[in-house]
């Protein structure tokens, strides 16, 4: 279990949190630190390393007193060595010669883990988790500048829509029922299937925002609901969800592959990600450099 996706109640009682602090409640994912009010995302283990500093991809809190990092360093340690401790257990329990590889997440404590694993028992092999490592490309790709503008104005869309009743019965009367939002295990993965959902409804989209129904209703004289009738009518917007989509939407078709609990993938893996890459190029006409950003 990566320590930066456990659940609230758990991860509440890391000592960090005394340093840390949320931007949101309901979300343990950004994390912001009191010494310099740096946000990190992917939770509180990732805050701790900002903390500690001197990790990869993580830059070091310059405000943070030394007694703190020390006493945070020393926490993590000993997580960690909790940790190995735990899936060695495992191994033995199981029978060192009936395990030949150990998966997880990439958090930096597991990582360090599975290679005491390895070093410990040389026949094992440990690999990190495929879906885990699909999903934080997503979450990547997510805090590009194009990519993080289109999905906030794509929830200030639907976010306006399903919070009107009337207007979320007008939207299903034009869409047939159909659903905007469309959930998924991951916030990332929701967000894109969320934007291919709402590209495909955007011609009845434009007729809602068109009709007599909507002119003559109250939200048409509101602000909020003129922007959100203005960001339909916006060729740049449906223009980025095309962009984001002709990239993401192969990625996210790994994501739900690798994450099916009744399917087993391993023996063909490296093949859905060629093929993943090979659609992406071809998406964009084997321009590389449209994408660069991406890659």
């Amino acid at each position: 279990m990566d320590e930066g996706n456990t659940s609230h109640e758990i991860s509440r009682r890391d000592p960090a949190w005394k340093y840390c602090s949320l931007q949101d409640p309901n979300n343990t994912n950004p994390v912001t630190c009191k010494f310099c009010g740096k946000v990190t995302n992917r939770g509180i283990y990732r805050a701790k390393e900002h903390i500690v500093g001197g990790r990869k991809n993580v830059k070091g809190s310059t405000k943070c007193p030394k007694e703190v990092r020390e006493e945070t360093l020393a926490y993590m340690q000993k997580k960690r060595a909790k940790l190995f401790n735990l899936l060695e257990k495992m191994i033995e329990m199981i029978g060192e010669k009936n395990v030949i590889q150990v998966i997880t997440d990439n958090a930096s404590n597991y990582v360090l883990a599975g290679k005491y694993l390895m070093a410990k028992y040389p026949h094992l092999t440990w690999t990190l988790c495929v879906a885990h490592c699909m999903d934080l490309i997503l979450e990547d790709i997510g805090k590009l500048p194009i990519v993080k503008r289109t999905i906030e104005i794509a929830i200030a869309l639907t976010g306006y829509i399903y919070n009107q009743l009337g207007l979320l019965n007008l939207m299903r009367k034009f869409t047939s029922q159909r659903e905007l939002i469309r959930p998924a295990k991951t916030r990332f993965a929701t967000s894109y299937l969320t934007l291919q959902s709402i590209f495909k409804q955007k011609r009845n989209l434009r007729e809602i925002f068109n009709s007599i129904e909507w002119s003559d209703s109250k939200w048409a004289k509101e602000a909020k609901g003129r922007r959100v009738a203005e960001t339909t009518m916006m060729p740049s917007f449906w223009n980025n969800i095309v962009y984001i989509l002709k990239v993401c939407s192969r990625l996210v078709c790994v994501l739900r592959l690798v994450d099916h609990e009744n399917k087993l993938v391993m023996g063909y893996i490296y093949e859905v990600v060629d093929k993943a890459k090979e659609a992406i190029q071809k998406a964009i006409d084997g321009k590389r450099e449209k994408i660069s950003e991406f890659f």
